[in-house]
């Protein structure tokens, strides 16, 4: 691991183009003049990368099937849970 410490894009070049990504730096060799490219989602049939853009690959290995939230406090009570808190921190301080 801290035998080889240069930064190079040969070791991924190979295995980034045999699946149809590639491997870009996000500075220039000078440091001062960084690009982001844009990331967006693509099919797995297409391309992986462009000039200018980054994709990921969706796939269907997990389905989301729903969502649900439950507020850790709601409504009333949590603001008499506050203000009993900050009741007695405030009792606290003052001893």
């Amino acid at each position: 691991e801290f035998a080889d410490v240069v930064s190079t894009q040969e070791r991924l070049k190979a295995p980034a183009e045999a699946t149809g990504g590639s491997v870009r730096r996000l500075a220039s060799s000078t440091g001062s003049d960084v690009t982001l490219p844009s990331i967006v989602p693509v099919r797995s049939a297409g391309e992986a990368s462009g000039s200018d853009w980054i994709g990921l690959r969706t796939t269907d290995d997990s389905v989301l099937k729903a969502v649900s939230r439950v507020p850790l406090f709601g409504g009333f009570l949590g603001l008499g849970l506050l203000l009993l808190a900050m009741g007695s921190m405030w009792y606290r301080e003052g001893r």
